[in-house]
């Protein structure tokens, strides 16, 4: 349901396909227990290199020519693995970690991204 009158929204990771004889189908485009079900035929050592490699491209492609660099830094696993890569290709650059907190409602995520920054030596203001 939303505020406009007779117009609904789709569940999260879900399509709506509306056909030209005006009949239509709204499906996932994406499912988390799908994925899993699709067998996989690497050994985890190709697939841990392989991930290693495509996070190195991705945030290297993305680190400027500026001598500074800012990482936000929330205390889960996704930011600390982007830090942590930040950190490994910013070479002589100054990176900075930024971190916003709410006071108490998530100072354990605060503290954790505390944490990652020390280990990785970010600059945390």
């Amino acid at each position: 349901v939303t505020a406009i009158k007779e117009v609904n929204k789709l569940l999260p990771s879900h399509y709506l396909q509306y056909n030209f004889n005006q009949s239509k189908i709204i499906e996932p485009y994406w499912s988390y227990s799908s994925f899993f079900q699709n067998p996989v035929h690497q050994h985890k050592n190709t697939i841990a290199a392989s991930l290693n490699s495509l996070m190195e491209r991705s945030v290297d492609m993305r680190i400027g020519s500026d001598d500074k660099l800012g990482c936000f830094i929330s205390g889960g696993l996704g930011s600390a693995t982007v830090a942590y890569y930040v950190s490994k290709l910013a070479k002589k650059k100054q990176v900075s970690g930024y971190t916003v907190g709410f006071k108490n409602e998530n100072e354990e995520d605060v503290e954790a991204a505390k944490l990652v920054a020390n280990r990785l030596g970010i600059h945390q203001d």
